[in-house]
């Protein structure tokens, strides 16, 4: 019983108290003790949970965190609760993310099989993308041997990638695809660069150039095979090697038989021989796969062609010998035909015949007609050499049948003409008709007119040799019966054809006749001829045929017109005859003086023939063979200078000594002096200079003794430069002085201005040479004086000739000395900053710079030209590029692409032309400074070259420029400039603007083509006009005409339309005049094209600026003369100012900054002034310098 129930039994209320607080007491305890051992059985549970946890049993922890969970809440723990429900969360989370992960793995193990798969199947790029997202995967979940192995199979599929379009490429290019395999090619080498395959790369490059090739793209070909080149030597891929050698020569070898430019041919020829000669030695290599009778085949080819024939004698040889070797009899005779033609260029007409005959007789053998017919021309051309007529005339009747039994035309006609030719030689001109008369039925019934012209031309001829007038007539007549044809060649035969006829007549005593001939000939040159490339021959035969009627005065002009046109398409013969045509007229005239200058300059032309000929070879063979000693001198000399530009100064001491030797056995002095200087340069160029400067004095003394002013100025100038070169300043001073003051007085104001570009060009040295000379003496303003002396001597001609007709008496523009100067840039009130590139001497190559203050201080700064910077050209043109400068092209609107980097070739041309002087240019950036640019500066954005803190040169300074510091001077002695404000009448104003326009030739189409419209132009002016309330000259109402009447009065000529730069560059498009013209509408009498020659020759001007401002109106031909263009001829015409667009600026920019540069000439601004400040305007809402940084100052500022 317990002791509760036996107290209350008994009444104890104390010990049923007692009792039963000891029972609760005891019960507490036991329920403490339950509660303990229910929390130490959760805790196992905790921790059991957080062992599974850790060993990544997550469904297990979370199985006994809850079993512990349960625990806490029943005991009532409420921080163990917590606990628990933190690691269930926290568990479940790992669990999803476990989850996740292990589909993260699945997909990317997924991806990886998947790009394997399609790798397989070459897909390539399909599983580049694969293993890339495959590769994201892994490096998400921390794989790394996964993206690894994503990595490595992402440069697998790089190179099969760059293989696949490798072949692409071949494929397409076999299929006649060039451009597409010209892309494949691309990519593939972009593959092969990336995963550092160079030989790849290289390869890729190759494919390029051949695509570009095969497209005709030579200089797009040429590009590639030197880079390629340079790759192939980096990794010392000797095959790769030779095949861009090949590619180079191939290159430079088709350019060179497909352009008619002789300077590009040397040049073309000259590169593919160098390049086959490289290839040829690396064929020798071990390892080098190579067709060595291919290149033979080509250097034999070229060297023939260019007239090198020694060097065409050995290569032929070397092919020969491969022949024989392999018994290739087909190639043998073919080869002994070219080797033939080798000796015969040489003169060796022995020689020639025996290979000649040799090839013939293998040909014997051969199923070869036409290789058999083109021998026997060729040994006939030897017979002719050997003067053998008969055997000649034989060697052609035989070629002739076989040309005939071929049914070959074009060989038929060629021997007829040789047959003909020959017959005339031995006075047979009636065989000759024959002849002549059969290449006139080939022609008919070939309808081809360029032979039958020919044919009847020389027909005219021979008739006339026969004095048989009447058939003479006819041919000439049939010749001028081709009315219809329009192209050059025809119609110069027509004019030829009249001019024919009037010398049958005139030789008749029939002056009337002739002279209506005369008249017709006058018509159709007025209608079509005058841009004619034969304008030279045409207009010396008509002074022919005015001497014979006794119009000297007529004579006298057509001479000097044919003497121009001659000079400026280099044709020497033509210049030659002229010159003699004057000399003869003036005689008849009775002016001995004039006579005896024109025909000592004739002289003086002719005894240089030769540097003119194509093979002067054969020339010198052709002189020794007919005993002309003095022929064979001039020729000498002629080869020795040739040696001389190829460093073979062995052979050029040879051949200069020998024209020596012969000149003394005839008294010839002129070609003693010449060969005495040509002496001079040889041992000059080997470092003899003891025997060079003995020569250099003889030959200086006889070219005194004999008044040959232009050998005395050759020989002071090598001489001046060998003592440069030599540190003997003092010397060199004095003898350079000498030379520039010879060619001085040799620049006669009196010679065309394009002759006296092309003169001055070849003088230029001297210049250079002197103003190095006193700067490394420390002369600082003697070298400024040279500097100025050296540059725009023409322009400064043409200036000068204005203010002489102004002030109505002769006006001699001497070069300024530095006093001169120094008032110039007083009276400009402008800082002037004039750039000399010193290219060679031993102060080169380096930037010579020199700023003249308003004050007069002159300041001198010399810039190290570093391999980056030598090439300022390119270095130009990049920045251009740079600032995504576009073309406004005739036809349609071309864009580049704009810039998608930084101005770093803008900051580079700054830290080259102004950092060095920037001390020394004005704080005020009201102030001016006129730059004086040479060479590619006169290109350079002035305006956009930006510093290191990128603000752009505009906003710092006023910026003009000039050709020249003298020639600013002549600008304000033609008129000087007044502020234009608003003093001047909308009458005043010329604003053209969008055209109709005008057609020209389009080389692209082969046809004439009206010029693309330009309507943003015309919005321009129309904005101008409103702005000055004045009229714009627009569309139809824009025409020539109307701009000629109206533009010697005006007073602001503004001109928004195309600006052609080639048209009248004897070099691209074959005509005579200045290059540049201004298109504008067409009528009344008028092309549509204001030329430069017709701004100079019949426009006087009175504008006080002119404004060109649609395409790139501010390039031209650079030269020692300064840019010869547009701009150069408005000067020149009287304007002092004017603001030309070095580039084509879109429409928008342009008529923004234009209105504001009137708007700030209205409100009184200086003309340079203003264009600043609309400059700046228009940065605000177009700040890419390719929208203002175009627009150029030259000239006069106020």
């Amino acid at each position: 019983m317990h002791a509760q129930e036996i107290y209350r039994q008994i009444g104890d209320r104390d010990g049923v108290a007692r009792s039963s607080a000891m029972i609760d007491r005891a019960n507490r305890e036991r329920a403490n003790q339950q509660r303990q051992q229910r929390n130490e059985q959760a805790n196992q549970l905790f921790q059991q949970g957080n062992e599974q946890y850790a060993a990544g049993q997550f469904n297990e922890a979370v199985q006994s965190w809850e079993r512990a969970q349960e625990i806490y809440i029943q005991i009532g723990d409420r921080a163990g609760e917590a606990r628990s429900l933190g690691m269930i969360n926290r568990a479940n989370r790992e669990m999803a993310n476990q989850q996740r992960q292990q589909g993260n793995v699945q997909a990317a193990n997924q991806l990886f099989q998947q790009g394997s798969e399609q790798f397989a199947a070459g897909q390539f790029n399909e599983a580049m993308q694969s293993w890339r997202e495959a590769r994201q995967i892994y490096r998400q979940i921390r794989d790394r041997d996964g993206e690894a192995r994503s990595l490595a199979s992402i440069d697998l599929a790089y190179k099969a990638i760059a293989n696949q379009l490798w072949q692409q490429g071949n494929d397409q290019y076999a299929a006649g695809q060039f451009n597409e395999a010209a892309q494949s090619w691309s990519s593939a080498g972009q593959q092969y660069r990336r995963n550092g395959d160079r030989a790849g790369e290289a390869r890729s490059l190759i494919g390029i150039g051949l695509a570009r090739l095969a497209l005709g793209q030579y200089q797009r070909a040429t590009a590639s095979g030197e880079e390629a080149l340079s790759v192939a030597r980096q990794v010392g891929d000797r095959q790769q090697e030779f095949n861009a050698l090949k590619l180079l020569g191939d290159a430079n070898y088709q350019n060179y038989f497909e352009t008619r430019d002789t300077d590009q041919r040397s040049d073309t020829s000259g590169a593919a021989i160098s390049y086959y000669q490289q290839a040829l030695a690396l064929a020798q290599q071990p390892g080098v796969q190579a067709n060595v009778r291919q290149v033979l085949g080509y250097l034999s080819s070229i060297t023939l062609g260019r007239g090198r024939y020694e060097q065409a004698v050995d290569y032929h040889r070397q092919a020969l010998s491969i022949d024989q070797q392999t018994g290739d009899r087909q190639a043998e005779s073919q080869t002994l035909r070219g080797l033939g033609g080798a000796y015969l260029g040489l003169g060796n007409y022995q020689e020639a015949i025996r290979q000649y005959q040799q090839a013939l007789s293998i040909n014997q053998d051969l199923d070869d007609p036409q290789g058999r017919a083109l021998i026997l021309q060729g040994l006939g051309n030897a017979y002719v050499g050997q003067s053998q007529d008969e055997q000649a005339i034989d060697s052609y009747q035989q070629a002739l049948a076989l040309a005939q039994k071929l049914d070959n035309r074009t060989i038929e006609v060629e021997i007829l003409n040789s047959l003909g030719r020959t017959y005339s030689s031995v006075e047979q001109y009636q065989q000759a008709v024959s002849n002549y008369r059969e290449v006139v039925d080939i022609a008919r019934a070939s309808r081809n007119r360029a032979w039958e012209i020919g044919a009847l031309l020389n027909l005219g001829d021979s008739y006339i040799k026969l004095s048989d007038y009447p058939p003479a007539a006819d041919s000439y007549q049939r010749v001028l019966a081709m009315t219809f044809w329009r192209r050059d060649e025809v119609e110069a035969a027509r004019v030829l054809g009249r001019l024919g006829l009037a010398n049958v007549y005139a030789s008749q005593g029939q002056y009337q006749q002739a002279t209506e001939q005369l008249d017709q000939v006058n018509n159709v040159w007025a209608l079509g001829e005058t841009n004619s490339p034969f304008r030279a021959e045409i207009l010396q035969r008509f002074g022919d045929v005015h001497f014979n009627l006794g119009q000297f005065q007529q004579a006298i002009k057509d001479y000097e017109g044919a003497l121009d046109a001659a000079r400026r398409h280099s044709k020497p013969a033509v210049e030659v005859a002229s010159l003699e045509g004057l000399g003869n007229t003036y005689n008849s005239l009775g002016q001995s003086d004039q006579a005896n200058r024109y025909l000592q300059e004739a002289r003086a032309v002719y005894s240089q023939l030769s540097t003119f000929s194509a093979d002067p070879e054969t020339a010198l063979a052709r002189a020794r063979a007919t005993g002309n000693r003095a022929e064979e001198s001039r020729l000498l000399i002629a080869q020795g200078d040739g040696y001389g530009a190829e460093a073979q100064y062995q052979e050029a001491v040879a051949a200069y000594q020998e024209s020596l030797q012969i000149a003394r056995d005839i008294g010839a002095r002129r070609e003693q002096s010449l060969a005495l200087v040509g002496l001079g340069n040889a041992y000059r160029d080997q470092g003899d200079y003891p025997q060079a400067l003995d020569h250099y004095s003889q030959g200086l003394a006889v070219a005194r003794e004999i008044g040959q002013r232009e050998v005395e100025a050759r020989a002071l100038n090598s001489l001046g430069w060998m003592q440069l070169n030599q540190g003997s300043l003092a010397d060199a001073e004095k003898t350079l002085s000498e030379a520039v003051t010879v060619y001085d007085s040799l620049r006669d104001t009196a010679l065309a201005d394009a002759y006296k570009v092309s003169l001055f060009e070849r003088q230029a040295s001297a210049y250079k040479g002197l103003e190095q000379t006193y700067t490394l003496q420390k002369k600082r303003e003697a070298a400024l004086e040279a500097a100025e002396r050296g540059r725009a001597r023409a322009f400064i001609d043409m200036l000068a000739q204005n203010v002489s007709n102004q002030q109505a008496e002769q006006f001699t523009a001497a070069p300024p000395n530095f006093a001169a100067i120094q008032a110039i840039a007083r009276t400009e009130r402008s800082v002037l900053v004039e750039y000399s590139l010193i290219e060679t001497g031993p102060d080169s190559p380096k930037l010579y710079i020199w700023v003249v203050q308003p004050s007069g201080q002159l300041d001198f700064r010399s810039v190290e030209l570093t391999a980056a910077t030598a090439d300022l050209a390119s270095l130009v043109s990049n920045s251009r590029e740079a600032i995504g400068v576009r073309s406004r092209g005739g036809f349609e609107l071309a864009l580049n692409d704009q810039p998608t980097e930084d101005n770093q070739q803008l900051r580079q041309l700054h830290q080259l032309l102004i950092e060095p002087i920037a001390d020394l240019l004005p704080t005020n950036p009201r102030d001016r400074v006129t730059f004086i640019p040479q060479g590619p500066l006169f290109l350079v954005p002035f305006a956009a070259l930006q510093d290191e803190a990128g603000q752009y040169l505009i906003e710092r300074h006023t910026i003009l420029t000039a050709p020249s510091i003298q020639a600013l001077a002549l600008s304000r002695q033609q008129r000087a400039p007044r502020r234009i404000g608003s003093t001047y009448t909308p009458q005043q104003l010329l604003l053209v603007g969008n055209p109709t326009m005008p057609s020209v030739w389009n080389p692209d189409t082969n046809q004439m083509s009206p010029l693309s419209p330009l309507p943003g132009s015309e919005r321009e002016v129309t904005e101008i006009a409103t702005t000055y309330r004045a009229e714009a000259l627009v569309g139809a109402s824009a025409t020539e005409a109307v701009v000629k009447q109206r533009i010697g009065d005006a007073m602001v000529v503004h001109l928004a339309t195309h600006g052609l730069l080639e048209y009248g560059d004897p070099q691209t498009s074959n005509v005579q005049d200045v290059p540049g013209a201004i298109a504008l509408a067409p009528g009344n009498g008028e092309d549509g094209l204001l030329t430069s020659a017709e701004i100079v020759e019949d426009i006087k001007l009175s504008a006080e600026i002119v404004v060109l401002s649609a395409c790139d109106t501010g390039r031209g031909d650079i030269t020692g003369d300064g840019v010869i263009g547009l701009s150069r001829s408005l000067m020149a015409a009287g304007t002092p100012t004017v603001i030309v667009s070095l580039w084509a600026v879109p429409d928008a920019p342009t008529a923004q900054l234009m209105e504001a540069f009137y708007r700030k000439l209205l409100q009184e601004e200086t003309r340079d002034q203003a264009l600043r400040q609309a400059i700046l305007e228009t940065m605000q809402t177009h700040p890419d310098p390719s929208d203002w940084a175009a627009f150029t100052f030259i000239g006069l500022g106020e």
